[in-house]
């Protein structure tokens, strides 16, 4: 499991900011909706690059996780 703190520590970001769905709407962020969480990082735009590297990583891993998960219940 990852924390904030390790992510930001990864992606060498100063600050990750967990927007709200309202401030997510407002700003346009593309897939923001009421099932999903968007982030707002703040610091270099190489490790802002890498941090949203990082974070796809992570979903998409999570993703096969669930989609395993799903596959060994039946």
């Amino acid at each position: 499991m990852i924390y904030v703190k390790d992510f930001v520590d990864k992606a060498q970001i100063l600050k990750v900011k967990v927007l709200s769905k309202q401030d997510a709407i407002d700003m346009q962020i593309e897939g923001a909706d009421e099932s999903t969480a968007a982030f707002k990082f703040v610091g270099t735009k190489n490790n802002i690059e890498n941090a949203k590297a990082l974070m796809d990583y992570l979903v998409t891993s999570h993703q096969e996780l669930d989609t395993l998960q799903v596959s060994f219940r039946y």
